[in-house]
């Protein structure tokens, strides 16, 4: 007997005759993929799409290759086959396609989140730093693109011994256009492309075999930055210098300042001494009082005047000095630090303090307390004058003071909860 079938019939089942021989070789190569990977309900599942496609193909061709001749078994088939709706057959390939693409789909995300020896030299090839291991006799173990290409802009030269490459290293055997920065505490090189690296090596024992590392990092930027950085520091330094030496300079003409008006005060007061003298020469009377009184005073001024001709040392000198004369005793509690700028720091300080005992508190006495710790030096002063009664306003002298405190590094702190005390904490390194 002969099957009936209409010609789009046959056309579609041709169609799909050639699809299903796709599909079984796909699934073989699935197939093989799975048991390369060793995953056995993979392998299972290729292998039931292999049957499955092969089985619709014997079924297709049973029924396009029918004819007159009465074979049993291809007659059954092919009533079997011709008794099957299109709809099913073409489910079924569509079906046994997606369930090929997802087996494929999950022999590439096995294949990326597998470690393998090929990801490795991937992984290692896409690391912008350089990577050269090799052993003692030379012959390059593993070596990675931006290896290859930072050899190739230092020596002109392909790398194929790393012994000669580190040999060049050590000795500066670069092109002409190469140099070295640094070989004290890191080997540091510019390249042709005028980008700098930094070079480090180690010795990796594997197997009683001492692999030989190499490895190098683009450090521009920071370069760079620290070039620029050592700019800056120097133009601190030299603008530091210079406001040391204002501030020295500052210091002594206000405690010239200082002392002429003392000297403008004495001058009026002896003044007026001569005065009472003279009134007490003219009327002949005066109390004894009067008399021991006067002569303190002249005796004062006398004093004042003497001291004036005496050679200051240094700072501390300048300003315990002045206080002094303006009568204003200065007690120092420790060492005073002699290195710049505490020391600058500490006379402003002194000199500060001084003179607010002096005018504004009405005081005779300033303590300086010295400590020192292992990274600071602390500083405190405080009078025995009167307590402020309103708020301090930092302007002026304790503005300067602050200013170069901070400056340094250091902080200040005025308290006026028991007494008036300026506190300065300075580094010891500055």
């Amino acid at each position: 007997m002969r099957f009936e079938k209409s010609y789009s019939d046959l056309a579609l089942w041709s169609v799909m005759g050639v699809f299903t021989v796709l599909l079984f070789f796909i699934g073989v190569a699935i197939f093989a993929l799975m048991l390369r990977q060793k995953r056995g309900a993979g392998s299972v599942a290729a292998l039931f799409a292999i049957l499955l496609s092969y089985g619709l193909f014997q079924y297709i061709g049973t029924f396009l290759h029918e004819t007159e001749r009465s074979f049993a078994a291809a007659q059954t088939a092919g009533r079997f086959a011709v008794g099957l709706p299109n709809w099913l057959i073409l489910s079924t390939c569509i079906v046994l396609t997606v369930g090929e693409m997802l087996l494929f789909g999950s022999i590439v995300a096995h294949r990326k989140r597998r470690i393998t020896l090929m990801s490795v030299k991937e992984a290692i090839d896409s690391l912008p730093m350089g990577i050269l291991c090799y052993v003692p006799s030379g012959r390059i173990l593993l070596v990675n693109r931006t290896m290859e290409r930072f050899s190739k802009m230092l020596t002109g030269e392909l790398l194929t011994d790393g012994m000669i490459f580190a040999k060049k290293l050590h000795t500066g055997r670069f092109l002409p256009c190469c140099q070295t920065i640094d070989a004290e505490e890191a080997l540091v090189i510019r390249i042709s492309d005028d980008t700098v690296w930094t070079i480090t090596e180690e010795i990796v024992p594997y197997e009683g075999i001492e692999i030989q590392a190499i490895m190098v990092s683009d450090i521009t930027d920071a370069y760079r930055k620290t070039l620029e950085l050592r700019r800056v520091q120097e133009q601190v330094l030299t603008l530091n210098a210079k406001l040391i030496k204002t501030n020295r300079e500052i210091v002594a003409l206000t405690a010239e300042q200082e002392l002429l008006a003392a000297k403008v005060k004495i001058h009026d007061e002896l003044g007026q001494n001569l005065l009472s003298i003279k009134r007490l020469i003219l009327n002949g009377n005066g109390t004894e009082l009067e008399k021991a009184e006067i002569v303190k005073r002249l005796h004062e001024n006398i004093d004042f005047f003497k001291g004036e001709s005496d050679a200051v040392a240094g700072e501390y000198e300048l300003m315990i000095g002045t206080a002094k004369r303006l009568g204003v005793d200065v007690i120092v509690l420790g060492t005073l630090p002699q290195t710049e700028p505490l020391k600058q720091i500490i006379a402003t300080g002194i000199h500060e303090c001084f003179t607010n005992t002096l005018r504004h508190a009405h005081g005779n006495r300033l303590n300086v307390c010295i400590t020192e710790n292992e990274n600071q030096v602390i500083a405190v002063f405080t009078n025995n004058g009167e307590r402020p009664t309103g708020e301090i306003h930092e302007k002026g002298g304790l503005g300067l003071l602050r200013t170069l405190t901070e400056r340094a590094g250091g902080q200040m702190t005025v308290s006026v909860e028991a007494e008036l005390s300026i506190t300065i904490e300075l580094p010891k390194e500055v």
